[in-house]
C-alpha cells in the first residue's frame, strides 16, 4: 500500500496538482495516517458499500513530512509520470490519463 500511495503523490505533482479528494472507509483512512499522509475527514461517515467518508490530503504536507530517502525516490517518480503524461499529451492522449 505505501508504493500506491507514494505512486498517487507523485501523479498528483506531475499534474500540477496540491490537493487531494479521496473517498475510503475510516480505517483505511486512519491506517493512511498512520503512513504519514496528512488526510482529514472533511464529510460525515455514510453508508455507501460499507461505511465511508470523504478525506482531504494536502499533497505539500504529505511530501514535507517525507524522509529525504521517500522524497528522493518520490521525485524519480514524478520525473516518471510527467515523462508518461507528456507522451501522452503529445499523442493526444490514449483515454488513459485525464489531461
Amino acid at each position: 500500500m505505501p508504493a500506491i500511495k507514494l505512486a498517487s503523490i507523485a501523479v498528483a505533482i506531475a499534474l500540477g496538482r496540491r490537493l487531494l479528494l479521496s473517498v475510503s472507509d475510516p480505517r483505511t483512512a486512519r491506517l493512511t495516517h498512520r503512513m504519514g499522509f496528512s488526510i482529514y475527514q472533511v464529510g460525515p461517515v455514510m453508508e455507501y458499500h460499507g461505511s465511508r467518508a470523504a478525506y482531504r490530503i494536502d499533497v505539500d504536507e504529505v511530501v514535507s513530512g517525507m524522509t529525504l530517502d521517500a522524497q528522493d525516490h518520490l521525485h524519480q517518480l514524478v520525473d516518471a509520470a510527467k515523462r508518461r503524461l507528456t507522451g501522452l499529451n503529445s499523442q493526444g492522449g490514449d483515454g488513459t490519463w485525464c489531461l
